[in-house]
């Protein structure tokens, strides 16, 4: 298994000795570029089962998959920006942004479950609209566990300081989904 692949599972999996894996990775950006870009191109695929009408059609809206990747990698910078601006400015820890940027994208990985789910739904014809909610709140939490482990483990952040940065910067990253 690829390096980075075991590194996102780890993320996952929420495992603490990982986020100090990543941060030694020699490709960790482009890893977590790859990343979020895989899981909006899962989403994408979701999208297009669970709308109907023509699959072939749906998959081949090049339009619609090019915006949920820029969505995708948009939303995923400007909350890593938001956390590492609560981390260290605020709350004076210590991280370079570009090393909170790529760790953010190893914290996207929830997302990719969330499509999976999604499909497992249309598979067992379940009601959607409040399991499609449920998915979606976990996977958020999930995110947001993952973005304090950040402020915890790599901007050696006190408990409390991490789960405030790593709220707000998912405030602002639910923001900037609901605008895209």
């Amino acid at each position: 298994m690829q390096p980075w692949l075991e590194h996102a599972i780890g993320a996952a999996k929420l495992d603490r000795s990982v986020w100090n894996k990543i941060f030694f990775e020699e490709y960790a950006t482009a890893n977590a570029v790859m990343i979020v870009a895989i899981i909006a191109f899962v989403q994408f695929v979701g999208v297009a089962i669970l709308s109907g009408g023509n699959l072939v059609r749906n998959l081949l809206s090049v339009d619609v998959l090019l915006a949920m990747v820029i969505g995708a990698l948009f939303s995923w910078v400007i909350a890593a920006v938001a956390l590492w601006a609560m981390g260290v400015k605020v709350f004076g820890g210590s991280a370079r942004l570009p090393t909170v940027i790529a760790m953010v994208g190893y914290a996207y990985v929830p997302f990719a479950l969330l499509s999976l789910a999604n499909l497992a739904l249309l598979r067992f014809d379940l009601p959607f609209v409040g399991a499609i909610n449920l998915f979606y709140v976990v996977a958020v939490v999930w995110f947001a566990l993952g973005l304090r482990q950040i402020g915890e483990t790599q901007m050696e952040l006190r408990a409390r300081d991490a789960v405030a940065a790593a709220v707000v910067a998912t405030a602002i990253w639910l923001v900037v989904q609901a605008i895209f």
